[in-house]
């Protein structure tokens, strides 16, 4: 009724001890310009901590949270023919370079927990293919070991034409290619590379509730939902990610 005002008051609670996180908007989407230590993915548009692999102090941190993955963090039936490498020349900064071909994959030596996001940087070195031959899998748990919640497996399979593919327990899920068509229409980034001959930049997040999040710079991006899983979702007893091992194949060629 015309006259009437609502007046809600601000309770006495505790504050947190760091600064807000404060992002702008601007008409439909994310004012990126205005914001800071954050990152709105491209395909949903949705706004986040800025993961620490797209920050600045990545490329000279390789410590802590910022530490990289070695060859003694790998084992496999095959790892002798990976090789480390220097990127730098700071002793941490490190990555792992395939010798000879095989098929068999390589696997951390410590499990991972569930709905753990991952980093991955790749370099292909063969021509552009149009195929749908898969290149590299990316695994959570393949076999699907261990105990409930977490015994099921999902792999991310990269193809030659720059598609992906989601498989759980071993079924295909979905494909994504590079039409554009799995992007949010406010969004910023627009996929049309193949992944041959680049150094592709891989992020995979497990987020809202049942959704797996994979941003690469070179290639396709997507958001991925699984549909076993109901809205709402409660991560902690239904994860997106299943707890385990991961693992990295080469089903054909090469990749450092």
């Amino acid at each position: 009724m015309a006259g009437q005002m609502r007046v809600i008051m601000d309770i006495s609670e505790p504050r947190p001890y760091k600064g807000r996180l404060a992002v702008g908007a601007d008409g439909s989407t994310w004012d990126f310009t205005k914001s800071e230590n954050v990152w709105i993915d491209p395909c949903t548009s949705t706004v986040m901590l800025k993961p620490l692999p797209l920050t600045t102090a990545w490329k000279s941190t390789f410590t802590g949270n910022y530490a990289r993955y070695g060859i003694s963090d790998f084992t496999g039936t095959d790892i002798a023919k990976w090789h480390q490498l220097a990127i730098s020349k700071s002793v941490n900064d490190k990555g792992l370079k395939q010798l000879e071909t095989s098929t068999n994959p390589i696997n951390l030596t410590t499990a991972l927990p569930a709905n753990c996001p991952m980093y991955f940087k790749y370099y292909r070195n063969s021509v552009q293919e149009s195929g749908d031959d898969v290149f590299l899998v990316l695994g959570y748990n393949v076999g699907a070991g261990g105990s409930a919640p977490n015994n099921f497996s999902v792999q991310v399979k990269f193809r030659d034409n720059g598609s992906i593919a989601i498989f759980r327990n071993g079924v295909l899920q979905k494909e994504y290619d590079r039409s554009g068509s799995n992007f949010s229409s406010a969004r910023t980034y627009t996929s049309i590379f193949n992944p041959a001959q680049k150094y592709v930049n891989v992020l995979l997040i497990p987020f809202r509730g049942r959704e797996l999040l994979i941003w690469t710079d070179n290639g396709t991006c997507l958001s991925h939902t699984f549909e076993n899983l109901d809205y709402p979702n409660v991560i902690d007893t239904n994860p997106i990610l299943p707890a385990g091992t991961f693992s990295v194949t080469v089903p054909n060629g090469k990749i450092t």
